[in-house]
C-alpha cells in the first residue's frame, strides 16, 4: 500500500546483570479512517525494554511513548508492561509460573 510508510530505529545490548533495547518506530499513512474521522496520519513511537534472567526467575518491563497527529489533531499515548516469571517451582508438567502487569492510556 503506497499510501503506508513504516520506518524504525532498534537497538539491543547488555545493560549490566540486565539486557535492554530501545526503538524508534515512525509511522505514516495517508487519508487514514478512523470511525468517522478522516485524515493524514504521523505517529512516532519511543519505547525502551528490560529484561533479567536471574537463575529460575526473570522479569521483562516495557515502556512505551507514543505522539503524532491524526486529521490535525495532537496524539499523546503511552503503555506500560511488566511479566515476571518462576521456572522452578515443582509445578505439574513442568509448568511456568507468571504475573503478567499491563497498562496503557
Amino acid at each position: 500500500d503506497r499510501a503506508i510508510r513504516f520506518h524504525g530505529f532498534h537497538a539491543e545490548a547488555p545493560a549490566g546483570a540486565m539486557r535492554a533495547s530501545a526503538y524508534l518506530y515512525g509511522y505514516e499513512r495517508d487519508v487514514a479512517r478512523f470511525g468517522g474521522s478522516r485524515g493524514d496520519e504521523r505517529r512516532i513511537v519511543l519505547g525502551l525494554r528490560l529484561l533479567r534472567r536471574r537463575g529460575p526467575f526473570g522479569f521483562d518491563a516495557e515502556a512505551m511513548l507514543q505522539t503524532g497527529r491524526f486529521a490535525g489533531q495532537d496524539i499523546l499515548a503511552w503503555g506500560g508492561a511488566l511479566d515476571l516469571v518462576a521456572d522452578a517451582l515443582p509445578l505439574p508438567q513442568g509448568g511456568r509460573l507468571g504475573l503478567q502487569l499491563d497498562i496503557a492510556s
